[in-house]
């Protein structure tokens, strides 16, 4: 059986032997005084799923033994999978800083069955993996929610066998004053019965937050998806560690792992005193089967969820601090190490990575100050842009509710350049002419059609900053033909008004 490993780390990633589907990018990253922790959950189990399983030892089976089924514990007639887990009140966490939930499965087709040796599929695959239900401490019923598609391995020729996927949506402003208490995932998809490869699938809810009991640190969380087939290595970077004193630093890993019974997986992280590779282990976490499909903190199972089996046949999901005494890892002063994750034949799908370090009080008021002065900057462009938003939007002369403008313009304002960095759009380097910024996509679309219909072509894009839609009318890689169509009313074809965004 080979091995399928979907991995939550956070970290900035270079890969050895591996073949990158989607990038890796930043989903979080910040200097603060607290902490890390998370909830976890599986959605799928044998027969009799809502029932834990606990063997752990070698009279456990492989996931792909077992007819897999749909965990449903909320007798809820809107659900077809739930599960549960709680995040304990910490009297000492001021403020939520990020929640962010991810859940992954491997769903090919809605049932599968297993004849002579045989894989079959029966039922199509759903696209709609990314629309699921959550209820919060706060409500007492199920919120709908879409998330962002990280990837999708039934749309991929090499991952479609057994279609593994990972999606994600930002909880952040929707449990920021109430984080505590429990949580229930609903309406995950995973296949049914048997997959080649096994049947697996769960939930993660990572918190990041203020504590001022604790140190200061730095907390990275990165995601994209690599198909791993031996070893990766994943620099670690972006912070600066104490001059004295002790590091005590966490990873965190949450993967769609194979079994509890299938070895040969491991994770090392790299000294800077003599550039030994030291493996990271723990009561739970054997040095040469890391990934052993359980739920931890530290050394111990998680067990404050529902139900909380033991063995989770095939989902992973583990923080720790590793063993760094005498900082022998992780030195004072340090800015950088490289962690390997490795296995001796099994293959991995890595989507996501990240790391907590203790960091220096001078490079920790640093980086806050440039936080803040960035901060400020993007409030002040928002600003512009969301004044900018509600008065188009609320420009509803017409039944279309948009109207342009037909006199000519003889003389537009000179160009004021707005800038957006690379890395929170999907556009390429250069000039975008753009006419408006939504805050609401259906209006967007509206737009774009209102646009199309009057022979003007228009394109889109969401800025990961502010998550605004922008509707753009040009494109041009240098700033001197961008400057032509500017001051030509785009070759007299456009008279409203528009606005020129620089992507650096």
């Amino acid at each position: 059986m080979i091995k399928k490993l979907l991995l939550l780390l956070f970290f900035i990633c270079n890969y050895a032997f591996s073949q990158e589907e989607i990038p890796f990018s930043v989903r979080f990253q910040d200097y603060i005084q607290g902490d890390i922790t998370f909830i976890a959950n599986n959605i799928v189990n044998r027969k009799n799923a809502n029932e834990a399983y606990n063997k752990v030892n070698d009279f456990s089976k492989l996931n792909d033994e077992f007819e897999m089924s749909y965990i449903d514990i909320d007798n809820d007639n809107s659900t077809f999978s739930s599960s549960s887990a709680t995040i304990i009140p910490n009297k000492n966490a001021k403020e939520l800083i990020f929640a962010g939930l991810y859940w992954s499965a491997t769903y090919k087709s809605k049932i599968g069955h297993k004849i002579s040796g045989i894989f079959l599929t029966e039922g199509d695959h759903e696209n709609s993996i990314n629309d699921i239900k959550i209820k919060i401490p706060s409500q007492s019923s199920y919120l709908d929610i879409t998330g962002k598609v990280i990837f999708d391995g039934y749309e991929n020729e090499t991952n479609k066998k057994n279609a593994p996927y990972t999606c994600f949506y930002d909880l952040t402003d929707m449990v920021k004053s109430n984080p505590y208490g429990e949580y229930s995932v609903a309406n995950i998809k995973a296949t049914q019965g048997y997959l080649e490869g096994g049947v697996a699938g769960g939930w993660v809810i990572y918190f990041v937050y203020n504590d001022s009991t604790l140190t200061k640190k730095y907390i990275t969380l990165y995601d994209g998806f690599a198909f791993i087939q031996r070893t990766i290595e994943i620099n670690l970077s972006k912070f600066l560690t104490p001059k004295t004193g002790q590091i005590n630093p966490k990873i965190t890993l949450a993967a769609l792992e194979g079994d509890l019974k299938l070895d040969g997986d491991n994770v090392r992280i790299k000294s800077a005193v003599n550039n030994r590779y030291f493996p990271i282990i723990s009561n739970t976490r054997p040095v040469n089967n890391f990934f052993n499909s359980q739920i931890t903190i530290e050394n111990e199972p998680f067990v404050t969820r529902n139900p909380a089996s033991l063995n989770t046949l095939g989902f992973d999901v583990s923080l720790l601090s590793f063993n760094n005494t005498k900082n022998k890892i992780i030195t004072n002063n340090a800015s950088q190490t490289q962690l390997k994750i490795a296995t001796s034949g099994d293959k991995f799908y890595l989507f996501a990575a990240g790391f907590s370090t203790e960091v220096d009080e001078v490079f920790f008021d640093i980086m806050k100050k440039e936080q803040r002065a960035e901060k400020e900057k993007n409030v002040s462009m928002n600003r512009e842009e969301k004044n900018e938003t509600i008065v188009r939007e609320n420009k509803t002369p017409t039944n279309e509710g948009f109207i342009l403008k037909r006199e000519r313009i003889t003389e537009r304002m000179p160009i004021s350049l707005r800038k957006l960095n690379v890395k929170n759009t999907d556009l390429k380097y250069g000039y975008y002419i753009v006419s408006n910024v939504f805050a609401n996509e259906s209006n967007k679309i509206k737009y774009i059609d209102f646009l199309k219909k009057h022979q003007i072509e228009s394109n889109s894009f969401t800025n990961l900053e502010n998550n605004f839609y922008y509707v753009y009318l040009k494109y041009f890689e240098n700033l001197e033909d961008t400057q032509k169509a500017y001051d030509s009313n785009l070759d007299n074809t456009f008279f409203d008004d528009y606005w020129i965004l620089q992507v650096d």
